[in-house]
């Protein structure tokens, strides 16, 4: 009995000791797999070039203009060094710009599959990388474009989106004189919805995004046409100018004063709050802010991208902090009427991240300035729950286009859980600023056990147990007589 006794007694100290409750913190998915990076101006070559030499299987480019000069050719080079490392890259261009011929050649003789469209015209400016990462927005393959104009578009991060996308190619790959047939997608996650539209269906899309709009308004257009008599399709153009009228009293609009006049008369005439841009800078937005959702696309305001003779693409993305972004980048513009100085737009490697409690990670930032000053200041604020810490400010002096400035955030977590961490960028002058968010889980540093684990202790101290009383010099003995 006292050999029972003593099993009993270790097996219960062993429970005591070893049957800790763990709880298992489960992380955030970063919304479900769904990441968005807002981008503009000089900050879409930087972040597109990290993208291109980061890509393992797949680059998809469908550009309405190429070009072979600076700093075009840093793009052009980066995807030359992605196929000389395995992956697969296809290009089509708009065939009709006689400028787009010699970036197509200097691709094709390296190797690079390239194809124009010479029948229906090619408006996109789409990218889509690895089946996951889709660039949607304004900025062409041009000088200007990368290095003076007002640009803008967002990166998705999200293989559905990237289906999507990647299948929209390949339909231009296949016949690039069709109209791609496809059922447009919706993805939601995370207080984050978008849709994609494309061709034909454009038109629909932005007459119901402007429809939508209860508290404000913001359309930012290059090229934005009224016909007032309209013929055909005509009316297309007509119907999303009169849309604005009808929500004059919270709309305000920015058009490049270029190729907009009757538009503009128009607007101005019936009492909307219209501005052109400065004539010596050019903003080549296609921008519609609708209070919380954000159409991000590459189709003007002309009878021609409404219909299905030219190809566009473009989302709708709602999210309360993605439509600030962009409300904060349309209103420096409009202010000012000229290209915004500051512009921080952020790139990181994983948003993410898994630590135990009580350790410490460095998670790295690489910062660009989209904005048009080279003498850069960028001010940082973080929100967080647990200790998480950054510099406050960082300045540097933009060499190139593609110049980064390296920063880093430190985690140094004591409880465990799931949490996230916000991190503000902006400029002295606050009317833009970036947020981006990173997900934390925080594990526990105490052993995790399995119930084998707990229980084979007690396995070896029965096994001991029963060998000393069965193998014992003493019960030997007594079996002897």
């Amino acid at each position: 009995m006292r050999g029972l006794f003593t099993v009993m007694l270790a097996a219960s100290l062993i429970l005591v000791i070893f049957y800790i409750p763990v709880h298992h913190a489960t992380a955030p998915d970063a919304g479900d797999g769904l990441l968005v990076i807002p981008i503009e101006n000089r900050g879409y070559a930087p972040m597109l070039k990290n993208l291109i030499d980061n890509a393992t299987s797949t680059i998809y480019v469908a550009m309405n203009e190429l070009s072979i000069y600076s700093p075009v050719k840093t793009l052009l080079d980066a995807l030359i060094s992605a196929h000389g490392r395995g992956v697969t890259v296809h290009v089509i261009y708009e065939g009709s710009y006689s400028s787009n011929s010699e970036a197509a050649n200097y691709l094709k003789n390296a190797g690079i599959a390239v194809e124009n469209d010479s029948w229906v015209f090619l408006h996109a400016k789409l990218v889509v990388i690895d089946g996951k990462i889709v660039y949607v927005g304004s900025h062409n393959w041009s000088p200007y474009a990368l290095k003076y104009n007002n640009e803008y578009g967002i990166i998705i991060f999200n293989s559905t989106m990237g289906k999507f996308f990647d299948e929209y190619f390949m339909s231009l790959w296949n016949n690039v004189n069709q109209t791609p047939l496809l059922n447009n997608i919706e993805v939601q996650s995370s207080g984050m919805e978008i849709k994609t539209t494309y061709d034909g269906y454009t038109y629909n899309t932005l007459n119901d995004l402007i429809n939508s709009a209860t508290t404000r308004l913001y359309v930012g257009i290059y090229t934005m046409a009224y016909y007032s008599t309209p013929i055909g399709d005509e009316r297309l153009a007509d119907n999303l100018v009169n849309d604005i009228v009808n929500k004059k009293s919270i709309a305000k609009v920015i058009l490049d004063n270029h190729d907009s006049g009757n538009a503009y008369n128009y607007l101005n005439n019936s009492g909307v709050n219209v501005e052109y841009d400065s004539s010596t800078n050019i903003t080549h937005l296609k921008l519609v802010i609708a209070d919380n959702s954000v159409y991000i696309g590459d189709s003007n305001w002309d009878y021609t991208y409404m219909d299905n003779s030219t190809h566009t693409v473009g989302i709708v993305i709602s999210n309360s902090s993605v439509a600030n972004f962009f409300a904060g980048y349309f209103n420096t513009i409009f202010k000012y009427r000229n290209a915004p100085y500051y512009i921080p737009d952020c790139f990181l490697k994983t948003y993410k991240v898994d630590i135990p409690q009580n350790s410490e990670k460095t998670i790295n930032f690489w910062i660009a300035n989209g904005g048009s000053k080279t003498n850069t200041t960028i001010h940082v604020t973080v929100k967080s729950a647990i200790n998480a810490t950054m510099p406050e400010e960082f300045t540097w002096t933009r060499k190139n286009m593609y110049d980064w400035r390296n920063t880093s955030l430190k985690l140094h977590p004591s409880t465990p859980g799931n949490y996230v961490v916000a991190v503000t960028f902006y400029s002295k002058y606050y009317h833009i600023n970036y947020t981006t968010y990173i997900y934390v889980t925080v594990t526990s540093s105490v052993p995790e056990f399995s119930t084998w684990t707990l229980f084979t202790p007690i396995f070896i101290i029965i096994t001991i147990e029963y060998f000393k009383r069965h193998n014992s010099p003493c019960k030997r003995k007594s079996s002897r007589k």
